[in-house]
């Protein structure tokens, strides 16, 4: 039996082929027929691969801690940003008006604070 009918031989018992080679390199004598390689395939089908299989469930389960944290980490970030963004426009609603009182009563004109209040009204007005 070829390396290529014992896999196929294997994947039509629900294995991967990737296990199947596994197990095919693992005998030390060729099955010839459907039962040696049956009995090839029930030899590797132990501690092995039932450790491999642990491994990919463990592995799986830290994709998915890190994918749920990464999520996590997200919606705070946007949070954060959103009651930033709210406390911005709360002070930016105070400052404009009262920087606007404070020019006719003797306080010093500041280009760039007025520039920022023009740039976010004219923003907020868009």
């Amino acid at each position: 039996m070829t390396q290529a009918e014992f896999i196929k031989f294997a994947q039509s018992l629900g294995w991967t082929a990737a296990d199947a080679k596994r197990a095919f390199k693992n005998v030390s004598i060729r099955p010839t027929d459907d039962l040696s390689a049956a009995l090839a395939l029930a030899s590797y089908a132990g501690p092995e691969l039932l450790q491999r299989q642990y491994d990919r469930r463990g592995a799986k389960t830290q994709v998915t801690k890190i994918d749920n944290s990464y999520k996590n980490l997200k919606k705070d970030f946007d949070d954060h940003k959103n009651k930033v963004q709210q406390l911005i426009d709360f002070l930016m609603c105070k400052l404009g008006p009262l920087y606007r009182w404070a020019i006719p009563n003797g306080w010093q004109k500041d280009s760039d604070l007025e520039k920022e209040i023009n740039d976010y009204e004219e923003e907020k007005a868009a």
